[in-house]
């Protein structure tokens, strides 16, 4: 998602109320609209080091998400670009911790529309990544971390809550939980402080059921939104649950994603 100028307002908020850099979020003239808050990350919330080097910063949000392979999570498509060999993402990741292990990805997945013309219908990716020794044991992602079920974009104002990375290191996980909006046929949060690096971050919805569904991924119109208040998401339904049926059989036997290159509506 495109930057914002945030850090000069947090940073004057953050004094004022006595907390330390990066617990609020929220300019002080918006004191009125929903804003993120500083949180420690769910286990299924990762960053994305689309560098590789986990030292550097991460760029984007990813997610993990039930599969019968156990190693999958999705993103926004736009995050990803070739085959994502040498992309790592790191679960629950804290201030530079990696409390659930670093996962090298293997295999990226795009619809084809992506794949033709970065169509922002189709900003989504799944990738998989390799199993990896966490507590001195070989473990597929999905028996670490546990996962959130796909599903489709929920009803207009279903509380939905997303959580994810701004770019950077040794951060924390911002989050916030609203209720979903539509920008015509376009899903909708709107909730400030989610900036560069939150592209990818999932919208989780709790049903009566009490099963939590990833839902949606910060992308789609403008790589996912012009300002950090509002964010949007691709729809999801029939031709994401497809794309996720074949990233589970098809192995390491990935896409080649272009790159998305930059948001073109944002002045």
């Amino acid at each position: 998602m495109p930057s914002t100028q945030l850090a000069i307002a947090a940073a004057i908020a953050a004094v004022a109320l006595g907390l330390p850099p990066g617990e609020l979020f929220a300019p002080s003239d918006q004191s009125d609209q929903p804003h993120s808050i500083s949180v420690r990350a769910l286990p299924t919330v990762a960053a994305l080091f689309a560098g590789g080097d986990v030292s550097q910063d991460h760029t984007c949000t990813a997610s993990v998400v039930s599969s019968t392979t156990g190693d999958l999570l999705i993103t926004a498509a736009h995050c990803v670009s070739g085959n994502g060999k040498g992309m790592k993402v790191v679960p629950g990741y804290d201030a530079g911790d990696a409390p659930y292990g670093v996962w090298p990805v293997t295999a990226v997945f795009v619809d084809s529309a992506w794949r033709s013309d970065t169509s922002e219908a189709d900003d989504v990716a799944f990738l998989r990544v390799a199993r990896t020794v966490v507590g001195g044991t070989m473990r597929r992602l999905q028996d670490v971390t546990g996962a959130n079920t796909l599903g489709d974009t929920p009803a207009p104002s279903t509380s939905i809550t997303v959580q994810g990375f701004n770019a950077g290191r040794d951060d924390h996980a911002v989050s916030c939980t609203v209720g979903l909006d539509m920008t015509v046929t376009d899903p909708t949060f709107r909730c400030g402080g989610y900036v560069s690096g939150s592209s990818g971050s999932p919208w989780l919805a709790t049903g009566a059921d009490g099963v939590t569904r990833v839902t949606g991924v910060i992308g789609g119109p403008d790589e996912g939104g012009c300002t950090d208040a509002t964010s949007y998401s691709p729809v999801f339904a029939a031709n994401t649950a497809a794309l996720l049926a074949r990233a589970e059989r098809s192995g390491d036997d990935g896409d080649t994603a272009p790159d998305a290159g930059p948001a073109s509506d944002c002045s």
